[in-house]
């Protein structure tokens, strides 16, 4: 229940002081321009006024004095925060919550009765993201607090059992040593997920590409209340949506971790960093809106494309049931409808739009070489990862007549398990109501016709491109290894990749396989623009990887 990144503050009732920070150095082995002793910091102008009357007449109180403590004070819950850096690109991880998707932040959580906030950092590193090769470099030495709005303080209150005036947050930087296929969003399996997706990003956007909201001076704020989200990650209605759910959201001081960091990455390069060249030059980042100027993924926008979307999901949620798709795979497994290469097969999607996809309306062979793209200049040495973003939405020529001219809600969007109880995960979860398995006892419990640890492989998800396409690849003996083949069976399971739903059905190689998907997951969402790919260009390199794993000719 973090928030993300901060730079600049607005008060209510007075402005953010302008105290000397200072980071106290571990023992750890540091980065190497990051000095063995105290670091004096000289903080930017902390103060940005808002424009209204109200704000602007404001006057410069001193601050309180728990700004600045060692120890937070009583009726304070006390809060860990990371600052997570990749010293191999010179990036911050920072993670979209799965409460509300357009918020992105940095890791955080409670530091429990008698815990050390350094052991609790380390903990809740490890709970929600899987990292456990990192080392502490730093941590801010003071407490910051700040006072929950009347209204999330009352849903705290019921949801904790403890009536806490707000948080009192100590933050912490890390230096990542591990591989990104470390990074798990399902954490170490002891609690809940809490994060959709992640990216890493640049320090420099972190400062430069946020924005502020100024609270109503109606709200009556007795404490500091700012909230910031990088623009890169997120949309203007982040916030808004935040408040409207009662979420708590956080304030953060993270100022001199941010700082810290910067100072680094300078250093390290020499020059000041052109963040727009590093976005089209550097590693993949996620961008701040779909192809339609929107959040992604956002399934409520009131657009003629997403009164489409739900349509499709209307139909779907009432027609895919266990014994549609039992029929389905029998018919579609024969693969006896069409015989052609995996290349003649993407050039067929020229002729192709999903119509349950409200981020992009183009040609779905633009989306598979965006994606393949944007994953092979992240990863150059996972060629069956590039192959596997080309080919993982093939299954989509079912929507064509000589592959039987499916009805979209039969191919596309997002899939989920049949023969059990639908998850609340689920999007549109309300229109599941209709669907016939919701009523049948035998397939309605959380277990339904399943079992613990059963293994996905052994499960019915709902019927269209990922398991035609799976099925296709099995059958003509693809050399591509089980995590690619888990990817194109799962690249729709929403529910479970985003949600962290369904994971009781999971055996041990479904959790290894996961850590890909989530992977992928990223570059299959956020690589969607209207930016066109030089297609003569690419194809030879695509060429050559679809020989290594596949045969000349497929059977369809």
């Amino acid at each position: 229940m973090l928030m993300a990144l901060f730079c600049r503050s607005i008060v209510s009732n007075f402005p953010l002081p302008r105290l000397p920070l200072q980071l106290v150095p571990l023992n750890t082995t540091p980065f190497p321009h990051c000095p063995s002793k105290s670091y004096q910091i000289t903080a930017l102008p902390l103060v940005l006024r808002c424009k209204t009357a109200s704000f602007a007449s404001l006057p410069s109180s001193p601050p309180p004095p728990s700004s600045t403590m060692e120890n937070p004070p009583e009726g304070y819950r006390r809060n860990v925060g990371i600052c997570l850096m990749n010293p191999s690109n010179k990036k911050i991880f920072a993670a979209s919550r799965l409460d509300i998707p357009s918020a992105w932040q940095m890791p955080q959580g409670g530091v429990d009765d008698n815990e050390d906030p350094t052991n609790a950092a380390i903990r809740e590193l490890r709970e929600e993201t899987g990292v456990t090769s990192a080392e502490i470099v730093a941590e801010v030495p003071h407490w910051v607090t700040y006072d929950f709005p009347p209204d999330v303080r009352e849903k705290l209150r019921h949801q904790w059992g403890s009536d806490w005036k707000g948080q009192a947050q100590k933050w912490f930087l890390f230096k990542f040593t591990g591989k990104d296929e470390e990074i798990n969003l399902l954490g170490d399996g002891t609690e809940k997920a809490e994060f959709g997706e992640w990216s890493w990003i640049s320090p420099e956007q972190v400062i430069e590409l946020t924005f502020e909201v100024c609270p109503k001076t109606t709200y009556g704020f007795n404490s500091y209340y700012f909230d910031f989200y990088p623009k890169i990650l997120s949309t203007g209605s982040g916030f808004q949506e935040a408040r409207l759910q009662g979420s708590s959201i956080c304030f953060l001081a993270t100022f001199p971790v941010v700082k810290l960091v910067i100072s680094e990455v300078r250093s390290s390069r020499g020059v000041e960093v052109d963040s727009k060249k590093e976005n089209s030059d550097g590693v993949f980042v996620v961008p701040g809106n779909n192809a339609f100027g929107n959040s992604f993924r956002d399934y409520s926008a009131e657009t003629e494309r997403q009164k489409i979307v739900r349509e499709l999901y209307h139909q779907s949620h009432i027609n895919q049931t266990y014994d549609f798709v039992k029929k389905m795979r029998e018919e579609y497994g024969k693969v006896n409808k069409v015989e052609m290469s995996i290349w003649e097969c993407c050039e067929l999607l020229n002729e192709v739009v999903d119509d349950s996809d409200p981020d992009l309306d183009e040609p779905q062979i633009e989306h598979l070489l965006q994606t393949a793209e944007a994953i092979r200049k992240d990863y150059p040495n996972e060629d069956w990862l590039h192959l596997t973003g080309l080919i993982h939405d093939l299954g989509k020529v079912l929507l064509l007549p000589s592959f039987g001219g499916l009805p979209q809600w039969a191919v596309v969007g997002d899939t989920f398990p049949l023969g059990c109880a639908f998850d609340e995960s689920i999007v549109l979860h309300e229109q599941l109501k209709g669907n016939p398995d919701n009523n049948n006892p035998t397939y309605n419990t959380k277990y339904g016709v399943y079992s613990e640890g059963c293994g996905l492989n052994n499960v019915v998800m709902s019927w269209g491109h990922d398991d035609y396409m799976y099925l296709v690849a099995k059958a003509n003996k693809t050399t591509l290894p089980s995590a690619a083949l888990f990817i194109i069976r799962y690249h729709s399971f929403y529910p479970l990749h985003k949600s962290g739903a369904y994971t009781h059905l999971m055996n041990e190689e479904d959790h290894e396989n996961l850590k890909w998907l989530q992977i992928f997951s990223k570059y299959d969402l956020y690589s969607k623009s209207n930016v066109r790919i030089d297609v003569e260009k690419v194809k030879p390199y695509y060429m050559s990887l679809i020989e290594k794993y596949f045969p000349a000719k497929l059977k369809w």
